[in-house]
């Protein structure tokens, strides 16, 4: 499978595409002058502490402070001079134990206001919600993840040879000399002696640096800024299965090739300077499917279609037949049907960065067999998703119930802003129910208003539906009442909403008083 990264830099925002075979599956978008949290290491404040949450808000120095739940602390972890001691090679013996808590005490008896702490954040500020920390800190290389707080030796599952599992399984315990745990990464797989001899080095002193950073820093402060989006990425993802690395920004270019050479110097030839005159994502042809990103309705190659809704609680996809009428019967139809809507929906949850419940509703099979085959086909085009899922079976409603963990805000949510007409709900009033709505308030107005006249402020566009409908009712309203209406548009206004304001009236008001000064 042909593998590319395209990195498309404007002043406003830097974004990572991610094609395969030429179709764009993944979006990454980092704003200009704004970095990505997560990773990060702070050295924060308790700043309040809920028993009823089992939980602690820290403060990190940021707008918002970071949520901190029981299960996240580990052994001794909130006394800060266990882990800020400048032994770090006596760290493991210092806090009388290893990993997290099973039995642990209450949150309350394990932290106090005000006390300092070392946390990493693990989740992006999403909607109200501060960030996501754990105290349970780790330190990602390119081969491994340092685990100060482990005493074990993982490898990734996606490293699917039983021999090379065991063979880097046994050289990592070989080579640690303290008791802090290392996962093997995907990207590990192959790794010489040396290579990972190095990084374990490169890791541990990396530790050491943050423990002393932190301890000579005063609360809140930033311990350990992790890589940047695109940095991260040759660190990460940068494996033989890339074909090419473009980025059409010449000094990061620059940067992201020197850093390549250093961490994987066998691919930095793959990296490449875009210099075509066309926007790279033109170029590439992936710039209607960014736009279409937002979009409820995803056609299929057969001519069916998704319909995607993101909710507070879950996300909800449904699968329709739409313009494929099949071949040969329904049953065969239904089934083709859902097999590209596996594919799809993969896709469009990385694409789209959907995470937490996704329910998705296929069309009903009798067959059990296309049932399995339908949730295997899901399985397998998510095999290539970075972030973890979990895919139970059909139900007997034809149901898939799945989770995708969510690190920070959909790409949907990043890229679009809230309608100020229908305030997101995406519907306005009919025309109907609006024309009665303005009636009601007219009338309403009319009745407790002075001598004052009444103007009418509505978007343009319902202003020609007043007109051209409810004419007639306000010249009637305007005789019933004796009182002016007077119509104007304001373009912000939403299309089932108006304004009524009271102006007075100079002329009656100018009588009144002639009056009062002759009876005088």
């Amino acid at each position: 499978m042909k593998k590319e990264f395209l990195v498309d830099v404007s002043q406003l925002e830097t974004r990572v595409a991610t094609l395969e075979d030429d179709h764009l599956v993944e979006l990454m978008i980092e704003p200009a002058g704004s970095r990505q949290i997560v990773g990060n290491i702070y050295k924060g404040i308790v700043s309040e502490v809920i028993p009823g949450l089992q939980a602690a808000f820290i403060d990190i120095g940021s707008q918002r402070n970071a949520f901190l739940h029981a299960s996240d602390l580990v052994t001794d972890v909130h006394d800060i001079g266990a882990f800020l001691d400048e032994d770090y090679d006596n760290l493991q013996d210092r806090r009388g134990g290893r990993g997290r808590k099973r039995d642990a005490p209450p949150i309350e008896k394990q932290l106090n206001k005000g006390q300092d702490i070392l946390v990493q954040i693990t989740k992006e500020p999403i909607g109200k919600k501060g960030p996501r920390a754990t105290a349970n800190i780790t330190l990602a290389g390119r081969f491994l993840v340092l685990m100060p707080y482990a005493d074990h030796v993982g490898v990734s599952r996606k490293i699917s040879s039983r021999s090379e599992r065991d063979r880097l399984r046994k050289l990592v315990k070989g080579l640690r000399s303290g008791d802090s745990g290392f996962i093997i990464r995907t990207v590990g797989q192959g790794a010489s002696k040396r290579e990972i001899r190095q990084e374990m080095s490169y890791l541990t002193r990396l530790t050491r640096d943050i423990v002393r950073r932190a301890r000579k820093s005063p609360a809140p402060s930033l311990a350990y800024d992790d890589l940047g989006m695109v940095f991260s990425i040759i660190r990460d993802v940068l494996t033989e299965e890339v074909d090419a690395l473009i980025i059409n920004e010449r000094s990061l270019y620059k940067r992201v090739k020197e850093f390549a050479r250093r961490v994987a110097p066998g691919l930095s030839t793959r990296i490449e300077f875009y210099q075509g005159r066309y926007p790279l994502f033109e170029a590439y042809d992936i710039e209607q499917d960014v736009e279409r990103i937002s979009h409820r309705r995803v056609w299929l190659p057969n001519g069916g279609h998704l319909v995607i809704e993101q909710t507070e609680a879950l996300i909800s996809v449904d699968v329709n037949t739409g313009k494929f009428v099949g071949k040969k019967n329904l049953e065969n139809t239904v089934y083709q049907t859902n097999l590209e809507a596996a594919t799809e929906i993969a896709r469009q949850l990385r694409l789209r960065d959907l995470g937490g419940i996704i329910i998705i509703d296929f069309i009903d099979m009798e067959v059990h067999r296309h049932r399995d085959n339908v949730v295997k086909e899901l399985k397998k085009a998510l095999s290539a998703d970075r972030s973890k899922t979990r895919v139970r079976k059909i139900s007997d409603l034809g149901l898939v119930e799945m989770t995708r963990k969510r690190v920070r805000k959909s790409l949907t949510k990043r890229m679009t802003t809230r309608c100020p007409c229908c305030e997101g709900s995406g519907l306005v009033l009919a025309e109907t129910p609006f024309l009665n709505k303005v009636e009601s308030l007219l009338r309403k107005e009319l009745c407790s208003a002075g001598n004052e006249r009444i103007q009418l402020i509505c978007n343009p566009h319902s202003l020609q539906i007043i007109q051209n409908s409810q004419q007639p009712l306000l010249d009637e309203l305007s005789k019933e009442f004796d009182r002016e209406i007077i119509l104007q548009t304001e373009q912000l206004i939403p299309f089932d909403d108006v304004k009524l304001r009271r102006i007075p009236n100079q002329t009656k008001s100018k009588s009144r008083s002639q009056r009062r000064r002759r009876r005088r």
